[in-house]
């Protein structure tokens, strides 16, 4: 797949795998922080994040 993990910090890697799902989980479950299968909607992602992001105030 020639993937390697390229983290920044402060970031969120997210992986979605079209092709061959079955043969490259491994890869990407390696190289992401996220993986969504099947075209998931990324609302947990977009909850997460807002949740990470929240200033705590209120």
């Amino acid at each position: 797949m020639g993937m390697e993990r390229r983290s920044l910090d402060g970031f969120l890697n997210i992986g979605d795998p079209n092709h061959n799902v079955a043969d490259s989980l491994d890869s990407y479950r390696k190289a992401f922080d996220v993986v969504y299968l099947n075209d998931a909607p990324m609302s947990g992602v977009v909850k997460l994040v807002s949740q990470l992001c929240s200033t705590g105030s209120g």
